[in-house]
């Protein structure tokens, strides 16, 4: 499985990390098999690698199916997620699983040092280039 890195603002990433999230909202996404590493970069100002977690079971429903569903879940309002969703008949609700956060955060340009050519994604992209990946996964490690 290839990893992925997301693109989230601070206060998600951070709801995550701390488990008062528990499911990730996106418009769109690709079809991730369960157990996928999803790598958390945090948008500017900290413009960061800070941590990742697994992916697990994912809804592709309606958002009003999955505001019923997963409302607790998802940690935002009512009204942030109306706004996030206006407009789909779809969207997709991944189960978060294992959130960890990286020893240290990994700046963009260190990033695309260790990786040339990378750029964070605007939703999300794949972590293809091994250097990176054993990078990632070195920090992601307890210890």
């Amino acid at each position: 499985m290839t990893p992925i890195v997301i693109s989230l603002h601070s206060k998600y990433a951070e709801a995550i990390l701390t488990q008062s999230k528990t499911r990730e909202l996106r418009r769109s996404f690709p079809s991730v098999t369960p157990g996928t590493k999803v790598y958390i970069y945090v948008t500017a100002p900290a413009s960061a690698i800070v941590g990742s977690f697994t992916a697990g079971d994912c809804a592709d429903q309606s958002p009003e199916e999955v505001w019923a569903q997963f409302q607790t879940d998802l940690g935002m309002s009512r009204e942030a997620f109306a706004g996030y969703t206006k407009g789909r008949t779809s969207v997709k609700a991944f189960a978060v699983k294992e959130p960890r956060r990286l020893r240290r955060p990994v700046p963009r340009a260190e990033a695309a040092g260790v990786s040339p050519g990378w750029h964070p994604p605007q939703s999300f992209r794949y972590v293809r280039d091994s250097n990176l990946q054993d990078h990632l996964s070195r920090l992601a490690q307890s210890g």
